[in-house]
């Protein structure tokens, strides 16, 4: 069974998805029977792969050129590779992918992982519309849909995809590499925020919570900004670190007290897995996937997004034996649900049935709607 992975973006989550479930996946099916294509500047986003088994596209940005890039490589693999399943990942992915391959009466298996559905964006209420209207219809196109928590599962129903193709195989995360606690020698209470600094992050509505902590709160932000146009001001209490290693992220984790995932948006939530990994509490919006991964008051505490003021309550709710106590909990919980194992094996299984049982989409979907959608998204930024 030969699979073919494509991604147009292998940053952030997509980037951690593939890296946790390629290795895996060679080991299991062996190196000439899987396949990756991602971007040649997104390459070290993936961890170390087997020579061969990663063939890159040139993507300066997000432009035509780059689609058009994709499409070529895509087409390529698909002659030489002939993959017994594609799976594609993301939004730009997935349309193309989709658009390319879901008319054809034989042709591969498709699986299609959204990784945070494009209609929950915030954005104005004709294109969140018109992404639910896409997704809807380039479903038809595909054997399967991957939803990465309940909640995007959920949010799939919603829209009217059919429930047939559905899939929840919730993400998981590999044990953390072996690793030093980082020096962090301050007796407030530490603080770590991991991710993008961008909107959907919320990492402007920390630094606006512990504004006024200077004498109880210390932060160490780990990220970079990838979005132009988002700006934010730290303060005193505030340590920025750049991008970090995943070696460093597990060390500054063990260092912390509290990790933070104060997300807009979230289809599942990484960082908060990563934390719970560590035996470390988090503290969580109320939205998408993290409401699956934190239990109020048990492994952490899930509070209202966009609101400084109830993060900083939440932040001074709980003493030190409290949040030890949350800690083990968490980590008692990410051993139960949140394995890369058993999600490695839940995508093998599906991936061996779709392979016994190959049959042609039970419709097509327009690819001239996945061009005027691609282009709405890509608007969108």
């Amino acid at each position: 069974m030969r699979i073919l992975h494509v991604a147009e973006s292998a940053k952030g989550g997509v980037g951690s998805y593939l890296a946790y479930s390629l290795p895996y996946q060679v080991s299991e099916l062996g190196r000439s029977n899987v396949r990756l294509i991602a971007p040649a500047q997104h390459r070290d986003q993936i961890g170390p792969l087997p020579d061969g088994v990663v063939a890159t596209f040139d993507r300066p940005g997000r432009t035509v050129a780059s689609l058009r890039a994709m499409a070529q490589a895509v087409a390529r693999e698909v002659e030489s590779f002939q993959p017994e399943v594609i799976h594609s990942h993301s939004t730009f992915a997935g349309l193309m992918v989709r658009a390319m391959y879901g008319m054809r009466r034989r042709r591969p298996a498709l699986v299609y992982c959204p990784h945070g559905w494009s209609f929950n964006v915030p954005a104005a209420a004709w294109k969140m519309n018109a992404m639910a209207m896409a997704e809807r219809e380039m479903a038809k196109a595909c054997d399967c849909v991957i939803a990465i928590s309940r909640f995007e599962a959920e949010e799939a129903h919603r829209v009217g995809i059919e429930p047939r193709k559905v899939r929840l195989v919730t993400s998981g995360i590999p044990e953390a590499p072996v690793t030093s606690i980082a020096s962090w020698a301050d007796t407030r209470l530490k603080v770590l925020f991991v991710g993008r600094l961008d909107r959907q992050k919320g990492v402007d509505v920390l630094l606006s919570a512990v504004a006024p902590l200077q004498d109880q709160v210390c932060v160490r932000v780990a990220g970079a900004s990838v979005a132009d146009g988002f700006t934010i001001e730290p303060t005193s209490n505030v340590e920025m670190l750049g991008w970090v290693d995943p070696v460093s992220i597990a060390a500054q984790l063990q260092a912390a007290d509290v990790v933070v995932v104060p997300s807009r948006w979230e289809g599942f939530g990484l960082a908060a897995a990563e934390a719970m990994r560590a035996g470390k509490p988090v503290i969580a919006s109320h939205v998408g996937g993290l409401r699956e991964l934190v239990e109020d008051g048990v492994t952490g505490r899930l509070i209202p997004p966009d609101s400084a003021e109830a993060l900083r309550a939440a932040l001074l709710m709980d003493d030190a034996q409290a949040l030890r106590a949350m800690g083990e909990k968490a980590r008692e919980r990410y051993l139960a649900c949140f394995t890369a194992k058993r999600m490695n094996d839940s995508l093998l299984g599906i991936y061996s049935q779709l392979f016994r049982n190959r049959q042609p989409a039970a419709a097509s979907a327009d690819p001239q709607l996945a061009q005027m959608v691609a282009h709405a998204v890509a608007q969108q930024g």
